[in-house]
């Protein structure tokens, strides 16, 4: 997810928290990683937890 907002930032986005980026026409658009919902809604609570955790630290970071 940071690898794709660092590329669109150096094409000219503009990178906000949480995965979000607005283009030059201003439009927001937001990057989620396809196996997400699945990552957090997994039968494997261990598994969901250290992916929200993930998510959280990116947040954060």
């Amino acid at each position: 997810m940071r690898k794709a907002c660092s590329k669109r930032s150096r094409a000219g986005w503009i990178e906000s928290q949480c995965g979000w980026l607005k283009d030059r026409y201003g439009v927001s658009w937001q990057v989620v990683p396809s196996v997400l919902g699945e990552l957090i809604g997994g039968p494997d609570p261990e598994g969901s937890q250290r992916a929200m955790q993930a998510i959280l630290w990116y947040a954060q970071a």
